[in-house]
Formats: C-alpha cells, sequence, structure tokens
C-alpha cells in the first residue's frame, strides 16, 4: 500500500478535485429520453404524450439514470397499451425524494405483474428468489421455477409470463435472472420500503431455498406433480451414464454434453449452495418447525449415498474443491448445538475427500473405486456398506484405517496386479513383460524391470511380505 500511494503521489499535478454531489445528469438523462422519443425508439408511438410530462419524468428521476430505465422499460413492454400505462405513471406529481420515486416505481411493476396474471404470491417468491441468490449464484428462468414450494403447482409457461411482466426490474437471461440495479435488492429487502403485500423476510426465503436444495437433490424437483416440460432427475449413481471407469474426465469427448442432459441448472446449484442458504436461516426468527425440517434434511443427505453422489457430481464439474470447502464449512459450525451432531461424519467424509482428492477429481469413476479404503469402523461405512456392498475387496489389516488414493499412470495393457501384504506397496504386469511397483501412500515409482520377453504374458503376480519384490507364477 505505501507503493502504491508513493506512485500516486507523482501524479499530484494532474490532479482535479471534482464533487460528484455538486453536479446532476439532468441534460444526460434529457437526451436519453428524447433518443427514446425518436421513430425507432421505444417510446415514439407515445412521443407527444411523454415531451409533455418530460418536467414530471426529470423531477422524480432525481438524476438516477435507473429510475428513467426502468420506466421507460415497463412503459414500453405493455405494447398497445402503452399510453394508458403512461398516464397512470406520470399523471401524479413529482415526488419529494428520487428514492421514494424509485420504490413506488418498482411496486409498481411487481404489482401489475401480480394483478395482470392474478399470481401475487408467485410474484412475491419469484422477487425473493432473486434476492436469496444475489448473494450465491444467479438461476435461469428455468432452475428458479424448480425452487417453488409444492404449495405452487403453475406451469413454467405461466410462470415465465409473470417473470417476463417484471422485465422492467429484472435481466433474464440465459445466464440467470438478475436485478437491473442493486437499489432493486434494497427494496425487495426492506419492508418500509416495500410494504408488507411484497416484503418476504429473508430467513423464510433462505429456509425455502435450503429445503429446496436438499429436496431437487433427492427428487430432482419441490413437487413432481408440477408440469416441467422434462423429466427431473435427482442425485443418482453414474449420473451421466459414463460407459469407462478407464478415462480421466477430460479424455471424456461428449462430457460437457452429458453434463448438460444429466446435471440441471437447479440440481447443479443445489449441490453448491445447500449450506450457503441453510446457514443463512438457521438461528433467525424462522420457526422451529421449518429449523427442524432443514435439519432433517441434513441429516438425510448426509446418511445416505446421496452425499456420494453428491461428490460425483462436484466431480464431474468440475467443482470438487468447493465440495471441500462445504464441509469445512459444516465442521466450523460444529460449536452450534444444530451442526455437533454431524461433526464425525462430515469430518471423515471431509477427510475421504481430501485423500482421494487427486485421482477423484482426475477421473469421477475413481469416486467409487475410493469406498474400497474407507476404514470399516468409520461411519461412512456404516452408511454406504449396504449400497456397495462389494467395496469390501481388500483384507482386514488394510482396511482398518482409511487411505490416501492416487491415480497412477500405468503400463499399457496391464494383465494383473497385486497389492502387498503390508499394504504399502502395489504391482503391475504388463504385456510388454514389465513387472512395475509403486508406493501407494505418496504414488512414487519404486522401481520398473524387464522379467519377462515379450509376447509372453503375466497369468498372476505375488508381492513378498515387503512389498518389494515380486514372484510370477
Amino acid at each position: 500500500m505505501p507503493g502504491i500511494a508513493r506512485r500516486f503521489s507523482r501524479l499530484e499535478a494532474l490532479k482535479v478535485e471534482h464533487d460528484l454531489f455538486a453536479d446532476n445528469a439532468f441534460d444526460d438523462i434529457r437526451r436519453f429520453i428524447e433518443n427514446e422519443l425518436d421513430a425507432d425508439g421505444r417510446l415514439g408511438d407515445i412521443k407527444e404524450f411523454i415531451e409533455d410530462r418530460m418536467g414530471v419524468l426529470l423531477d422524480n428521476s432525481g438524476g438516477l439514470f435507473i429510475y428513467i430505465e426502468v420506466i421507460i422499460k415497463f412503459i414500453a413492454a405493455h405494447g398497445d397499451t402503452k399510453l394508458d400505462v403512461a398516464n397512470e405513471i406520470l399523471g401524479s406529481k413529482s415526488h419529494a425524494k428520487a428514492e421514494t420515486a424509485l420504490d413506488g416505481l418498482y411496486r409498481t411493476v411487481i404489482k401489475a405483474a401480480a394483478e395482470e396474471t392474478n399470481s401475487w404470491q408467485t410474484a412475491k417468491m419469484i422477487s425473493s428468489f432473486v434476492l436469496a441468490t444475489s448473494n450465491t449464484s444467479p438461476l435461469d428462468a428455468r432452475a428458479l421455477h424448480a425452487f417453488l414450494p409444492p404449495p405452487f403447482n403453475i406451469a413454467f409457461k405461466t410462470f415465465e409470463e409473470i417473470l417476463k411482466r417484471m422485465s422492467a426490474i429484472f435481466i433474464i437471461g440465459a445466464d440467470g435472472v438478475v436485478v437491473i440495479h442493486t437499489s432493486v435488492l434494497d427494496f425487495l429487502g426492506d419492508e418500509t420500503r416495500c410494504g408488507k403485500d411484497i416484503f418476504v423476510p429473508l430467513d423464510e426465503v433462505e429456509g425455502s431455498m435450503a429445503t429446496g436444495c436438499f429436496e431437487i437433490m433427492k427428487h430432482g424437483t419441490r413437487n413432481a406433480g408440477r408440469q416441467m416440460n422434462r423429466s427431473p432427475s435427482g442425485l443418482r449413481f453414474n449420473i451421466c451414464d459414463l460407459e469407462t471407469s478407464y478415462l480421466p474426465n477430460n479424455e471424456v469427448l461428449d462430457l460437457d454434453k452429458r453434463i448438460t442432459a444429466n446435471i440441471s441448472a437447479e440440481l447443479r446449484y443445489s449441490c453448491l449452495h445447500w449450506l450457503d442458504h441453510l446457514r443463512s436461516s438457521l438461528g433467525t426468527s424462522q420457526s422451529s418447525s421449518d429449523e427442524e425440517e432443514a435439519m432433517i434434511a441434513l441429516t438425510d443427505f448426509l446418511e445416505s449415498k446421496r452425499s456420494l453422489f453428491w461428490l460425483e457430481v462436484l466431480s464431474l464439474a468440475g467443482n470438487l474443491a468447493a465440495g471441500r470447502d462445504i464441509l469445512l464449512g459444516v465442521l466450523r459450525q460444529s460449536s452450534s448445538p444444530k451442526f455437533s451432531q454431524f461433526t464425525l461424519i462430515v469430518s471423515q467424509l471431509r477427510t475421504h475427500v481430501e485423500q482421494c482428492f487427486n485421482a477423484i477429481s482426475t477421473s469421477t469413476p475413481h469416486l467409487y473405486l475410493s469406498l474400497t479404503w474407507i476404514a470399516t469402523e468409520s461411519k461412512l461405512w456404516d452408511v454406504w456398506q449396504a449400497d456397495f456392498p462389494k467395496a469390501q475387496i481388500l483384507k482386514d489389516p488394510i482396511r482398518r484405517s482409511s487411505r490416501l488414493l492416487l491415480s497412477i499412470s500405468c503400463p499399457p495393457r496391464v494383465d494383473t496386479f497385486t497389492l502387498s501384504p503390508n499394504g504399502k506397496h502395489v504391482a503391475s504386469g504388463s504385456r510388454d513383460g514389465c513387472v512395475t511397483i509403486w508406493d501407494l501412500v505418496s504414488g512414487a515409482l519404486v522401481g520398473r524391470t524387464q522379467v519377462i520377453t515379450p509376447p509372453n504374458a503375466f497369468d498372476g503376480n505375488k508381492c513378498s511380505d515387503n512389498g518389494k519384490q515380486r514372484h510370477q507364477h
């Protein structure tokens, strides 16, 4: 910082003081409005009406471009009824404060969308979801629709129509729905500004989002009866239907297409942000029953095979590091009675991810190969063994402590391999007649030697007790 300050001091002669609050943007706003009144502008067909009320527009804007942009978008969106809408908004007298005018405009947009579609509750829910996801990452329209709780039995087409009618304050894009200006977030988050008929307490919204994340991970949707125009899918084994476990993720040629086809935006979002919403909802003003529902959902998630499928999705999407951070986040909440019950299983899950991170992030199917390294006395094994009983392939002395799983680059055409009795080394025999031994802790190559002249192949290997020698039979 001192170095930066010294360098800026050399520019002292170029510095000019300017009071941003002494100026206003009224001239620029006027020119902006005039452009919109041109024949090809958004308000060209009601030019005379707008020109007559230019003073009201400028006064209400208070010099804020966002006010003018929202009002023009709102009026223009009403097509043949532009004049009626403009008359309703601009027929009133000027407001004392620009913020008051802006709040009134935001209310008008939401109220019009709600009343025109007879969907007050849905309009409120959409607004609250956009507010909640502004702290995480935006969701597109279809994903927002998937998060609607069960009482909202509306088709996506209806939902989309309500959302479009609020396009004056929301930017609706393929990458997500976001507010047109941060002042919309301030408005939605303050009951004194938006009013009781629009306001939804943020902790309630966060609770709904948290429960929605767990339901979407379990079922793919919060309401199977809702018209989704597609078959929702929650977390499941081999979600992208990979045909082989021999390829690293970056060599699966159509992996991106498989991810798009099988992992919805709402499922991916749920995998990444369930903890964000859960933390924001607990310990606030929401009811004890809502808290209990959220904690039951968390228990069901962690103590089932879905926690394993969750890691699969994160690995496929290249977000395994985020999963590691989420588990750490849960552990950091362990001082809270609500989270302390999960300390054991989450700490074991995080340790397993750390030990196998390289292998699982390189090739997602290695997640299931890593089950052979889980200690049989662990909570994880209690949770997963019923669904993956064949994972118990290693001898007891090896399985009693979880090991580090590594991706090791093997020679081509490996015919056979074996583990040393002490569990510290692995040896492979390949078609080229070579035996290769690796250290299982570090993944380092211990040695490689030619013992048979091709084309003879190995039909089996056996390691010596110290794991350093190989016997062929």
